[in-house]
């Protein structure tokens, strides 16, 4: 018997190639097939402390977070994430 098992990963995905270039799989926006197709345009990254609101096809439709471009430093980063975790009380 297999033990099967399974984690919800979020990262953020976006497409590489030029507006004039045609999506080799047809698609408008980044969807599943993107990834099990191992389309060469997909990229994506890490979004830490982040939480999302999906439609049917797992596609994020609402988010809130903090990170990135709006943290200035490591002591600010640290206070964020302590008033983060404390006010998600999960």
């Amino acid at each position: 018997m297999m033990n099967l098992f399974y984690n919800h990963i979020l990262i953020e995905a976006y497409c590489t190639k030029d507006e004039e270039v045609d999506c080799p799989l047809k698609k408008e926006k980044i969807c599943i097939d993107c990834f099990s197709n191992e389309c060469s345009y997909l990229s994506y990254t890490e979004v830490p402390n982040e939480i999302t609101i999906t439609d049917q096809n797992g596609v994020s439709v609402y988010g809130i977070g903090f990170g990135g471009d709006m943290e200035t430093n490591e002591v600010q980063r640290k206070l964020n994430l302590h008033l983060w975790e404390k006010n998600l009380q999960i």
